[in-house]
């Protein structure tokens, strides 16, 4: 596989700056997202091979919804565009979200 070292697989994740490799706590986490355990006995972090598939996961959901945004306007006015950012990845976002190298090793069956 791509990038494999001998000790492990390379991958790519985008983490909060604190513990960029660890899970959300549980308290504030939600089990919303699409590998999630409904059950709640599991979590997932995710991860890619490449930096840059890594980096449009985590900023797909920044993404304008062009046809979301004209029904918002259409319902609550002209004034309501002032309700979109026109730069939704801040500075601050960038401060606490890093990019980071992680070496996966199966241990076990």
């Amino acid at each position: 596989m791509i990038g494999e070292p001998e000790d492990g697989l390379a991958l790519w994740r985008v983490g909060y700056h604190a513990d960029p490799l660890g899970f959300t706590p549980l308290e504030i986490y939600e089990f919303s997202h699409r590998f999630d355990d409904l059950h709640r006995r599991f979590r997932t972090l995710y991860c890619a091979e490449l930096a840059e598939t890594c980096l449009r996961e985590v900023l797909a959901d920044f993404r304008p919804n062009l046809a979301a945004q004209r029904r918002h306007i259409e319902r609550y006015g002209p004034q309501a565009v002032e309700d979109f950012t026109p730069a939704p990845v801040t500075a601050q976002w960038r401060v606490q979200h890093v990019l980071i190298r992680a070496t996966v090793r199966l241990d076990g069956p």
